[in-house]
């Protein structure tokens, strides 16, 4: 009975797939079935309780894919299971159940691994982004980041039991105490601590270097929130709390800790200190002009909070690229052991750790004090060179100890390596089924590739995290640079003052890009790979594959809208039609030179952008 049941849930995943292969069309100019969201993997490969099974997230795919581990150096594929759109972590309840989070569905689903279904859905909220269980009895703590809150689901009745408020932008990974007493949340991102000067209150800006440039307008200043020399001018306190930790007795935040970086991606108690290591990158945006950042945008890091302490919680940071120069670039030294976007970090019983350096393809080993001993390269072909059409994109890992076997998630080539941390390199790759179109694998490299830049450190991705953004300002301005539209004073200056990162999603149909709209078209971006990551410019038929897959990432489906995607009567006692009217017909929005305009003279493509 299992075997039929096993054979008819693989036969269905097959004629699905199969039937989202056919629908798939080219993506210029024509729609697509296929919805690239890029959803952000949090833990998406988990091991059994029993080590006998390897459960991972299938992203594209919308599976759980299940393997047996009879050979921890070859799993075998056993079945993948259908569950909601988009699934980025997983959680092992027992041998027989797994939970997994659904990013763009906004649900969990509830999987008998016996039988091979879901057997319940839990909706959570607004972009679900990771899951632990703990407590006595056993409850699920389950991240939504747009709601910005905890949900705590009871595993046994599958209700939620309370909705723990978090104040951070979009808490996203999380982590369980080792004594199972607490839960600790990551805020995605996090912030720095930076604010604005007001160009009211800011000095004038330098010169330009380029002497037929005229004065640059007076504009803004991003420093840090405590600098002495600014803080007095402004009322403003900029919260940067990093990690939030829950009771799970209470189910009531204690506390929150600070200092541990501007964009976090995974959290993990070490075995031995007790102390937690947080994986991060800290952005440098309070430095002013893209040539002072050129190669040196965000710090990677590990960070180490002391968690156990009754007063102030120290936070240690160890850069993970020490030793990585930021001058005389490109630096082939550097690109061989660079670390960018550092993403996991799971540890073996004695304390040794292991990243995935998600930006440069491989994984490093760190001791007791954080300093990298040793490093794995996914692809032995490409250690200091660059083939970002076969980008791998390390997110996520599982270690079989007993095996000495890690299991490492790649989002992008949607595979799992098996490294043998024995021998401390890769023994096997096992391929999953993906849907995604030929277009969107080979160009999305070109965003997430830190080889691209001179150093290995920087990606596009840096700043517009899995596809979106920072939520950061940045001074990108160029003394040196021309003016755009036009040599005289009407023109665009180069020196544009702080300006936030915008997203990359809905850029589909778009001509015309930036706040300022000095880059027509997304090709005018490949100027950046230099003057800013310190690479090399791309050849245009890169160029033109990497622009085609940005026009593929999508939002993800608005939460306020009804179902059929129509627009809501009663939001919040609100009727969003009477506000659609307001946006397409009110006029004296705005005043330029005497005239009146409409939301819409500005917002006009499909994308309100």
């Amino acid at each position: 009975m299992y075997s039929m049941i096993r054979f008819a849930t693989l036969c269905f995943c097959v004629l699905l797939c199969f039937g989202v292969i056919l629908s798939c069309s080219t993506l210029k100019g024509q729609d697509t079935t296929f919805a690239n969201f890029e959803s952000p993997q949090a833990h998406p490969i988990a091991l059994s309780k029993d080590g006998q099974k390897l459960y991972a997230a299938n992203t594209s795919a919308w599976s759980l894919d299940i393997y047996s581990l009879e050979n921890p150096y070859q799993p075998e594929f056993e079945m993948a299971v259908q569950v909601g759109i988009e699934p980025v972590s997983l959680a092992v309840r027992n041998n027989d159940e797994v939970w997994v989070v659904n990013h763009v569905s906004d649900s969990v689903s509830v999987v008998n691994t016996v039988l091979g279904i879901v057997v319940d859905t839990i909706h959570i909220g607004d972009r679900p982004g990771d899951i632990v269980f703990g407590g006595q009895p056993q409850m699920a703590f389950v991240t939504s980041m747009s709601d910005r809150n905890v949900c705590v689901i009871d595993s046994v009745t599958r209700e939620i039991v309370r909705r723990i408020p978090i104040h951070g932008n979009d808490p996203r990974t999380l982590s369980l105490s080792r004594d199972g007493s607490r839960v600790f949340v990551a805020i995605s991102r996090s912030g720095n601590g930076t604010t604005i000067v007001p160009h009211s209150l800011a000095p004038p800006p330098p010169e330009p270097s380029n002497n037929s440039l005229p004065p640059a307008p007076q504009q803004g200043l991003i420093v840090k929130a405590d600098d002495p020399d600014y803080n007095g001018n402004s009322t403003t306190v900029v919260s940067d709390d990093d990690v939030f930790e829950i009771d799970v007795a209470t189910l009531e935040v204690e506390r929150a800790y600070t200092g541990a970086g501007t964009i976090l991606f995974n959290v993990a108690e070490h075995p031995q200190s007790g102390e937690l290591w947080v994986a991060n990158t800290e952005a440098r945006n309070d430095v002013r002009f893209e040539t002072q950042l050129n190669g040196h945008v965000i710090d990677n890091r590990v960070t180490v909070l002391s968690v156990d302490t009754e007063t102030a919680v120290s936070a240690v940071v160890h850069d993970l690229n020490d030793g990585v120069t930021y001058v005389n670039l490109p630096d082939e030294k550097s690109l061989s052991r660079a670390v960018s976007q550092p993403t996991d970090i799971v540890f073996n019983s004695d304390g040794t750790g292991f990243i995935a350096s998600f930006g440069t393809d491989r994984v490093v080993v760190v001791d007791k004090a954080a300093n990298v001993v040793d490093t794995i390269d996914i692809d032995d072909d490409y250690v200091s060179e660059t083939e970002p059409r076969n980008k791998r994109g390390p997110r996520a890992m599982v270690l079989h100890e007993e095996s000495a076997a890690l299991y490492v998630l790649n989002r992008l080539s949607t595979s799992i390596s098996v490294i043998d941390t024995d021998r401390s390199r890769v023994v096997n790759e096992v391929a999953m089924f993906d849907p995604t179109p030929r277009e969107i694998r080979e160009g999305r490299g070109y965003l997430f590739d830190a080889k691209l830049s001179g150093n290995g450190t920087v990606s596009c991705a840096s700043c517009h995290v899995d596809g979106d953004r920072d939520g950061l300002a940045w001074d990108l301005g160029d003394p040196g640079g021309e003016m755009f539209g036009s040599a005289s004073a009407d023109g665009i200056h180069p020196m544009k003052g702080p300006l936030l990162t915008q997203t990359l999603r809905g850029l589909d149909g778009e001509r015309i890009f930036h706040w300022r709209a000095d880059r027509p078209g997304l090709e005018s971006f490949n100027g950046t790979f230099r003057t800013l990551m310190g690479g090399e410019e791309l050849a245009d038929e890169d160029m033109e594959s990497f622009a085609t897959y940005l026009s593929s990432i999508r939002f993800a489906p608005n939460p306020y809208r009804n179902l059929e995607n129509e627009l809501s009567s009663g939001l919040s006692g609100e009727n969003a039609l009477e506000g659609e009217e307001i946006f397409k017909r009110k006029r004296d929005v705005g005043r330029e030179g005497g005239n009146t305009f409409r939301c819409i003279d500005c917002h006009s493509s499909r994308s309100g952008s």
